[in-house]
């Protein structure tokens, strides 16, 4: 008897560069008939995203295909301002570059709030000893108050307005996010929130890059409150380990899964000068393109190293069944089993950089994102994939 067939969606994090699965979405959508035999409307049966992924992956979740479109439409042509403002990075700036502008009013409102750095006041400094106290005061207050180069607030509003526990469905749609606290990674469905509220904190909190924004300060689920949350891309840039899991857990013997990865990264670093960079900068590059590309490749390296294991165990014709290992509780978890995989990623050089949008580079993000879906669906008619091949485009 053939296996019925199961669909899952694995979005990874990559800031701007979520263009690129917005464009191969538009592509999924359009070939879903093909691709699945399903008619309707594209509808996978699990959703797995975290960062940009999460947003991608909730309105995808939702079936508001049209909002997503407008999202990056409108970063197309407004640029970052659609998700964030900032006093110290150049939002107005079109060249594709990171471009960090500060002056003395920027410093002197975030670190000096209340502190009117005149002329007089400055050389008031040079004579007295009690404005210099005053002053080194005000900026260990502003110092201390610190919390981020940006303000996301614009994102909050877009996610407060399209939003809805109940519009997922029928399947699962997990985010991920890290706790500063505990530092401990989530994945939850729009199940373990406690409210509508709750969902939007749980997206946020997967989009907050440290030090660019300020962590979400709580996400209340069913029976409890997670605090200090921030980008589940710091410890899992794609969510992919945990969505095998949960299908490991809960599918059917007579449920086969083919799981889409639509990845923001090529996986190869390109070479960057860094030597005049600033703070931000070398931040930005450390953490976004050093330590979130390496987490992926990892995990899924380890995906492909687990799924070739299996289907060789298969291949010998041996009837051995293997269970996962929770290395957090030190026990075996559910059996483990072979997938169906189609990788979609970028060719390296294309995308730029994860934290600036243009109208040109949005556009030839989501026209790479097509070429690249387009190529996988042609792969996958070309020459029909076993049931645990995967396919890379």
């Amino acid at each position: 008897m053939a296996k019925k067939q199961k669909y899952a969606l694995v979005l990874s994090g990559g800031g701007f560069r979520g263009a690129f699965q917005a464009g191969a979405l538009q592509v999924l959508r359009e070939q879903w008939q093909a691709i699945t035999g399903r008619e309707g409307p594209m509808q996978f049966d699990l959703i797995a995203g975290v960062s940009v992924g999460a947003l991608n992956g909730a309105m995808v979740a939702m079936n508001k295909p049209e909002v997503l479109q407008k999202i990056w439409q409108d970063v197309a042509e407004r640029g970052v301002e659609v998700i964030y403002t900032s006093d110290f990075i150049d939002t107005q700036d079109r060249t594709g570059e990171l471009k960090i502008d500060v002056d003395l009013d920027t410093l002197s409102k975030h670190f000096l709030p209340g502190i009117d750095l005149n002329l007089g006041r400055l050389f008031g400094l040079v004579f007295s000893g009690k404005k210099r106290q005053e002053l080194n005061q005000a900026l260990r207050r502003g110092i201390a108050d610190f919390r981020a180069i940006a303000d996301n607030a614009p994102l909050r509003q877009l996610l407060d307005t399209h939003l809805e526990r109940s519009a997922v469905g029928p399947g699962d749609f997990y985010c991920g996010f890290v706790s500063l606290d505990s530092g401990q990674f989530y994945a939850l469905s729009q199940r373990d929130f406690r409210s509508d509220e709750a969902f939007v904190n749980g997206v946020l909190a997967s989009t907050v890059m440290p030090i660019v924004w300020e962590p979400v300060s709580d996400v209340q689920l069913q029976e409890r409150t997670i605090f200090q949350n921030v980008d589940g891309g710091l410890k899992n840039v794609s969510p992919l380990g945990n969505l095998i899991r949960v299908i490991n857990r809960s599918s059917q013997p007579d449920e086969e899964y083919t799981v889409f990865i639509v990845n923001c990264s090529s996986g190869q670093l390109g070479f960057k000068r860094m030597g005049s960079s600033n703070v931000v900068e070398i931040a930005m590059r450390a953490l976004v393109d050093i330590v979130l590309d390496e987490i992926f490749e990892n995990d899924l390296r380890e995906f492909l190293r687990i799924n070739d294991l299996l289907l060789q165990l298969e291949e010998a014709g041996l009837d051995v069944r293997l269970r996962d290992y929770d290395f957090r509780t030190e026990s075996r978890g559910a059996f483990l089993r072979p997938f169906r995989s189609v990788l979609i990623q970028p060719d390296a050089g294309i995308l730029g950089d994860s934290l600036t949008a243009g109208k040109s580079a949005t556009e030839l993000r989501i026209q790479h994102g097509r070429v690249k879906a387009l190529q996988a669906v042609q792969a996958m008619q070309d020459e029909p994939p076993s049931p645990y091949q995967c396919i890379v485009a």
